[in-house]
């Protein structure tokens, strides 16, 4: 999906809220939760950088904090940032959120909605992860069924 078309969808999702915090404002930025440079901007990889499942609708405030290199442990732990090395797909990659529905872990869906899911803290990345890099072990080889898309 181009990233025009997706931009005004996933603000639509967010209701006029920030999807990490829950402040309301008019001013939402859209996030990519795995950044598309290594990726690339073509073909499928602009499809999945740009697919809403993998854009967040943030605030400025949770935007620079998600852009901040010293945010970036906990951002990741929140599924707010999805590294390119895990070994998931980011649409597939729940996020600690703040909904219309309720604050919890929620599944972005193809059809711009939230799937709520038990996130086990085994299937969370850490700050232990990140930095003795157990994100490639088996640990996080496999993801629930519930959150298979």
């Amino acid at each position: 999906m181009d990233l025009d078309k997706a931009r005004p969808l996933v603000r639509a999702r967010a209701t006029g809220s920030c999807e990490a915090c829950g402040q309301v404002t008019d001013q939402l930025d859209v996030h990519h939760r795995q950044a598309r440079g290594a990726g690339g901007v073509s073909g499928d990889a602009a499809d999945v950088a740009n697919d809403p499942r993998n854009l967040l609708a943030l605030d400025r405030a949770c935007h620079d904090r998600t852009e901040a290199a010293d945010e970036w442990e906990e951002t990741v732990a929140k599924g707010l940032r999805v590294l390119h090395a895990y070994p998931h797909d980011p649409r597939g990659v729940p996020a600690l959120l703040s909904t219309p529905q309720g604050r919890g872990w929620w599944l972005l869906t193809g059809d711009l909605g939230y799937v709520a899911v038990d996130w086990p803290a085994s299937y969370r990345m850490t700050a232990q992860d990140l930095h003795d890099r157990s994100w490639l072990g088996a640990l996080h080889a496999e993801l629930p069924d519930t959150v298979i898309t």
